[in-house]
């Protein structure tokens, strides 16, 4: 072979992997470097030790040259392999980002349901003896004394249904229920898992219940109950909705079967449109009523929300006043008496009281 051939085989394989280098550069070059480089050092070796003749060297580096190209694609051909989308992903990846953001919204907002056990109890409860003394009775007592209602066959019973006209206080006094009995509270309206859309309010309430379990001791409240728990039957409720209803049903059937350590007490202002079957025994029997406030309890409450500076007030005026006023109408009050002094510059006096149940009114 003339020293020309030599030249043009040489030049061949460099271009011809030098066309691989340019395409796959990205890929080889790395270990490439690597190999050719133990390659070079090899030829230098062998060229001081033996002489070898021009001709020979350079086909011998041309070899070397093809050899780390080579080796270079066996090399690449074991790239780590990632994951390929699923088909479902693929065809519509908007859909599957959207699953994963409500999958997330719904843990954050079962997340968002349990508190620790609130820091108020019944001493903070202002009048409505005759109600904390009915629920001291029926709730606290048997949750507190169990063997001694079992001993006479009384079942243990951790549903209830609090019901009143609006501002009565019913959310109040079950948080105050569960500060006595040292519950984490879990407060929940109606509103808040019921949905438009078909399936989602069954499967709301499946998980706040279940977060209601992992929770315990909790007490579970269920405010606007009337709106999880309608009636079934009517002309105008939807297949979904008694779906609905049958899975609350169940739920507060197996807390009562299964778990004393979770306390339901539902409220409603409108007692009448709840389903029977909710408050039959084994899930809200004991239906509690929560009335208007007295005259000494209007009193206690608007006393217990005023903070400000205040002279001795007339509280047979106010009493008078305030008649036909629920809990949070004298609390509304506390606040308004406490602004029209401030906004004076002095302290309540009776008439910024009064007038403040005048404005209410």
């Amino acid at each position: 072979m003339t020293q020309k051939d030599i030249t043009e085989v040489i030049t061949d394989i460099i271009l011809s992997q030098g066309r691989f280098i340019r395409s796959n550069w990205h890929q080889s070059l790395g270990k490439g470097i690597t190999v050719f480089f133990v390659a070079t050092v090899i030829w230098s070796i062998l060229w001081i030790l033996l002489g070898t003749p021009t001709d020979v060297g350079l086909l011998i580096g041309a070899t070397m040259v093809s050899m780390t190209i080579l080796l270079s694609k066996k090399f690449d051909t074991h790239q780590p392999q990632f994951r390929q989308p699923r088909q479902s992903e693929q065809s519509n990846p908007r859909q599957s980002r959207q699953s994963n953001s409500n999958q997330h919204s719904s843990q954050e907002n079962r997340d968002e349901y349990v508190q620790e056990p609130p820091d108020i109890n019944f001493d903070d409860v202002a009048g409505n003896e005759e109600l904390l003394e009915e629920l001291e009775s029926k709730v606290i007592d048997p949750l507190n004394n169990p063997e001694k209602y079992e001993k006479y066959g009384l079942g243990i019973e951790n549903g209830f249904l609090l019901y009143g006209p609006p501002g009565t206080g019913k959310t109040y006094t079950a948080k105050a229920l569960a500060g006595e009995l040292g519950l984490n509270w879990m407060p929940i309206k109606g509103s808040d898992i019921t949905s438009r859309y078909i399936g989602a309010g069954t499967e709301n309430i499946a998980e706040v219940f279940a977060e209601a379990q992992e929770n315990q001791p909790v007490l579970m409240f269920l405010d606007e109950i009337d709106a999880l728990a309608p009636e079934r039957g009517g002309a105008n409720q939807h297949e979904d909705q008694t779906k609905q209803v049958n899975t609350l049903l169940e739920e507060v059937s197996e807390i009562h079967d299964d778990d004393h350590n979770v306390i339901i007490v539902g409220a409603t202002n409108r007692p009448d449109r709840i389903d029977d079957a909710m408050l039959r025994s084994g899930r809200l029997t004991e239906k509690i009523e929560v009335p208007p406030p007295d005259a000494e309890a209007r009193l206690g409450v608007f006393a217990q929300h005023l903070d400000a500076p205040h002279d001795m007030l007339d509280g047979h005026k106010v009493i008078k006043a305030s008649e036909g006023l629920t809990g949070a109408d004298m609390e509304k009050i506390a606040k308004e008496s406490s602004r029209k002094a401030m906004n004076r510059g002095g302290k309540v006096k009776t008439d910024d009281v009064l007038d403040a149940i005048a404005d209410l009114k």
